[in-house]
């Protein structure tokens, strides 16, 4: 082979790779996401709650490329006093997270996600049966793996998600201190990406 000829099919390979390597158009838009489903948490002794009770999440942000979002992250979980302590008064642990989401495929199968950023606690819902009130703030990270399922032709996906949520709220008054958790979701969610 001539080195006229070498020359000319390395030319041809570096023209035709990009076109090899975009089999698809780039992905940019919008990314929402709503989910439910029944949670587990675990506190040290002392803490104002722990049992299990049930996850509401929701997250909206947007799609960097084909695999890659980023949003910010909605949600919470709330947790019935328990019948067999007074130290446990129930409430509400919540949280506002930095969240991005990994997809391989690009639009369906596994994802993988983690998230940062402060959680709150508090149990004025149940004050009234309490006759306590509590409230904490503090900071919490998760992870999260699931599956994902694309529906028809649209951007409209449903996913099934286990998440592990870790944190520290420091409590406020009447109480003083503070506790860690450890929170175990899972969850169906509907997306739109």
């Amino acid at each position: 082979m001539n080195t006229r000829m070498k020359y000319g099919l390395i030319a041809l390979l570096l023209a035709t790779t990009p076109l090899a390597m975009a089999d698809e158009p780039p992905r940019h838009g919008w990314w929402f996401d709503i989910g439910a489903g029944p949670t587990a948490l675990s506190t040290g002794s002392g803490a104002p709650i722990t049992g299990s009770g049930v996850l509401l999440d929701t997250m909206i942000g947007g799609r960097l490329n084909e695999h890659w979002l980023m949003g910010l992250q909605l949600g919470g979980a709330s947790h019935n006093a328990s019948d067999y302590s007074d130290t446990d008064l129930g409430g509400t642990l919540s949280h506002a997270m930095l969240a991005v989401r990994y997809l391989p495929r690009g639009d369906h199968g596994w994802i993988c996600g983690l998230g940062v950023g402060p959680a709150f606690y508090n149990n004025a819902g149940i004050e009234l049966y309490t006759g306590n009130y509590s409230s904490g703030s503090g900071w919490a990270g998760n992870a999260a793996l699931g599956y994902d399922w694309k529906v028809g032709k649209g951007s409209t996906h449903i996913q099934t998600m286990l998440n592990v949520e870790q944190g520290h709220i420091s409590l406020g008054s009447p109480l003083a201190g503070g506790f860690s958790y450890t929170a175990i979701a899972a969850s169906v969610h509907l997306a739109w990406y």
